[in-house]
This record gives structure tokens, C-alpha cells and sequence, in this order.
């Protein structure tokens, strides 16, 4: 499944990464000025999902959805048929170890578009979830809810993928792809950190995303991409939904 996505969007969410968490960053830590920093959690992730949703087209769609106090970024690559989440290693791995958890998390939600598929048999790098946490009925119930602007896109079954990143400062160390079965084993996995050098060509389109024409599907929130001198601005539906909250 992983060899479908091509080579010029894996080196689009390299960069986008590079871009929303580091010179990015870096430019809106310089100009905010409060006592606390607590918005460096969440703000990279805020930019890099800008950037990202200024490459889309006719083939790459993209929803936004509220879980709890937590805005997601879904990306849906028509041409590979996978649905894309992005979020921290760290974060990721708190999510397979906590066998525990009352709510659960879009990962467990998500992972229901990946029944059927056989984990591997020997997991090296991250490991599963032995036991279902939830019930089946309620997941599907709150699958429908995440996935059903993107599901009127297309009539094509498709996958969940998940993105993660490692990093230091303002520098991405690394980049992986998962895929995970509906019991959080294994599937599938990529590195690729060796996108994560900068393309010139990448660097041209960023500073004029903002002219870019941007074709979106019918969403319940609209994403506004401004310039480099304007902070990204989401309009939000109220949600009540619970979700565990983790640092993506």
C-alpha cells in the first residue's frame, strides 16, 4: 500500500514539515511575546497542516474535524487510495502502550478503514494492542462522523495512514509512514527521512502558496491559508466530543 503513494507527495509532507516546524516556527516564536510558551506544542503542527492543505487539489483532498479541544487534519490522497493523519513518534507510541484508555482516540477510530489486514508477525519497532479497548459498534459510529465529508469525494475504499515525525528544536529528524491493522498491529512501515533535505523547487512554491488555487471539497470548516505576515485562521463548529489528548 505504501509504494502507491508517489515520490513528489512524500517529498511535500517532508517539506511541509521542515517549513511548519522550523523556519515556520521560528519566525511566529520571535513575534509572539508572552511569559509562557505554551503554544509551541500545538502552533508547528497549526503551520505545517497550512502548508500541507495549500498543495491540495482535485487529487489530494483534506477535512478538518474537531476531536475534544484538538482540530485533525485529514489528508486523502486519491491516487494511493490512503487517508493521512499526522502526529509525533512520541505521541504515537503513548497511544499503542496505553492499554487503559476510557475514550478513544481517532487512531483507534481510524484503524477500522484497515480491518481485515494482517499485522506482522514480529513487530521490531512498535508494538500492538493485544485486546480490543472499545466496542466495535461505537467505533464504526464515530468512523462515519470523521470520514463523512471525504467519503462524499470519492466511491473508492481507502486506507488509513499514519505520519510521524521526530524532532529537536526547529530541526525534523526523522519521518516515518505506518499502517496499522483495526487491532493496532503492524502492517506496514516506511522511514522517510531521506525527504527530509529541503527542495528549492518546494521552497519557491511555499512563499507563493498563498496564490495558489486551492480546490476544496464542501467542508463544515473552512481553512484560510494568509500570507507569511498573517497567523492561519480555522473556523470552528462546537463539539462536545471527548478525545484523549495527546502532543502531536
Amino acid at each position: 500500500m505504501l509504494e502507491k503513494i508517489s515520490e513528489e507527495l512524500k517529498q511535500r509532507i517532508a517539506n511541509s514539515h521542515i517549513e511548519g516546524f522550523g523556519e515556520e516556527l521560528e519566525y511566529w516564536v520571535k513575534q509572539i511575546n508572552t511569559p509562557t510558551s505554551n503554544y509551541k506544542n500545538m502552533l508547528p503542527r497549526d503551520l505545517t497542516n497550512g502548508i500541507l492543505i495549500s498543495f491540495c487539489d482535485a487529487n489530494l483532498r483534506y477535512d478538518i474535524v474537531r476531536r475534544g479541544f484538538y482540530e485533525l487534519l485529514l489528508l486523502l490522497d486519491l491516487n494511493s487510495n490512503l487517508l493521512f493523519t499526522c502526529m509525533s513518534e512520541d505521541a504515537l507510541n503513548k497511544i499503542l502502550k496505553d492499554k487503559k484508555r476510557e475514550v478513544p482516540h481517532y487512531i483507534d477510530i481510524l484503524s477500522l478503514k484497515n480491518k481485515g489486514l494482517e499485522g506482522k508477525t514480529h513487530q521490531i519497532t512498535i508494538p500492538g494492542i493485544e485486546t480490543e479497548l472499545f466496542p466495535e459498534d461505537e467505533l464504526e459510529r464515530q468512523l462515519k462522523e470523521l470520514c463523512s465529508n471525504l467519503e462524499l469525494q470519492t466511491d473508492k475504499e481507502f486506507r488509513h495512514c499514519i505520519i510521524t515525525i521526530k524532532r529537536s528544536g526547529y530541526n525534523v529528524q526523522e519521518l516515518k509512514a505506518y499502517i496499522f491493522n483495526s487491532a493496532l498491529e503492524l502492517v506496514e512501515e516506511e522511514n522517510w527521512s531521506q525527504y527530509l533535505k529541503p527542495s528549492y523547487t518546494f521552497l519557491d512554491d511555499t512563499k507563493k502558496y498563498n496564490e495558489v488555487d486551492i480546490i476544496k471539497p464542501t467542508l463544515k470548516k473552512d481553512f484560510l491559508v494568509q500570507d507569511k505576515d498573517t497567523m492561519p485562521e480555522i473556523k470552528n463548529d462546537k463539539n462536545d466530543e471527548k478525545d484523549v489528548n495527546e502532543e502531536e
